[in-house]
């Protein structure tokens, strides 16, 4: 059984969780090409290049499921772009991840949502050498951005004028002897 965070509820916690990937997934849709949808039973973000897309908060009906995953795959072929499909607690129908395996796709990671407050979080000694830095100026979102297959479209879609700019979202670079 979950165990409570605080005063919160592991529903609470679930849905928090949940919502924050949805703010920030819906951060890569705001480029020029980018579409960002808010249905009633899905959210899914088109980040304008052939990567990073991702549909997030399927909640289907058991029978209508096969028609709404096709659809939504019509959109992202027409635009030749990949997508990740991220099911979470509270995807529905139960057995959509099931279903999306038998449609072709594999899971390629899981993400585990954070729930703690990190002023309080213990401290663990570091790698000498080590430091983690903001990802605050022009050079650090070009070395953070060539991480990625498609380093110029991950710049663009990062850049202050999109992503970038929303001073929620926060990325870092760690480094080793530089």
């Amino acid at each position: 059984m979950p165990q409570a965070i605080g005063s919160f509820s592991p529903s609470a916690v679930i849905e928090a969780i949940e919502a924050s990937l949805v703010d920030s997934s819906t951060a890569l849709g705001h480029s020029e090409d980018g579409i960002v949808f808010h249905g009633s039973d899905v959210t899914w973000v088109y980040s304008g290049c052939p990567t990073l897309s991702r549909v997030l908060c399927a909640r289907f009906t058991s029978d209508g499921v096969q028609d709404r995953v096709l659809e939504i795959l019509g959109y992202f072929k027409s635009w030749d772009a990949s997508v990740s499909w991220v099911v979470g607690p509270t995807s529905y129908p139960p057995a959509l991840g099931d279903y999306l395996h038998a449609s072709g796709f594999g899971i390629c990671e899981t993400w585990i949502g954070m729930a703690m407050n990190l002023a309080e979080r213990p401290k663990v000694g570091t790698p000498r050498g080590f430091s983690i830095q903001h990802v605050s100026d022009e050079a650090r979102l070009h070395a953070w951005a060539a991480l990625f297959q498609e380093e110029r479209e991950v710049v663009d879609i990062f850049a202050p004028a999109n992503a970038g700019g929303d001073a929620r979202r926060r990325y870092y670079l760690g480094y080793l002897n530089g």
